[in-house]
């Protein structure tokens, strides 16, 4: 049973990989994003598009990585990875 859920019911693809097109949009930070099938499609900040999300799939350690990379300080990394999930 517990394999099951491992498996299957906790996997990226269960959860996220048919997923139907969706938008969300924050304002603190002002975020916004479109995603479909689990993969971000469009994402900007502040208005302004920012490619380095575009094509990752809505997997925290990979949104979170993306959000490192482009933060300032680990704290606005934090801040900007509240704001997508």
């Amino acid at each position: 049973m517990r394999a099951l859920a491992r498996d299957k019911y906790e996997s990226w693809a269960w959860n996220f990989g048919r997923s139907p097109e969706f938008a969300r949009e924050s304002r603190h930070p002002p975020v916004a994003y479109a995603a479909r099938n689990g993969a971000i499609t469009a994402f900007s900040l502040g208005g302004c598009p920012i490619d380095a999300f575009v094509g990752l799939r809505l997997e925290v350690s990979e949104i979170e990585a993306a959000c490192r990379r482009i933060a300032g300080s680990a704290a606005e990394a934090e801040t900007l990875l509240s704001a997508i999930f």
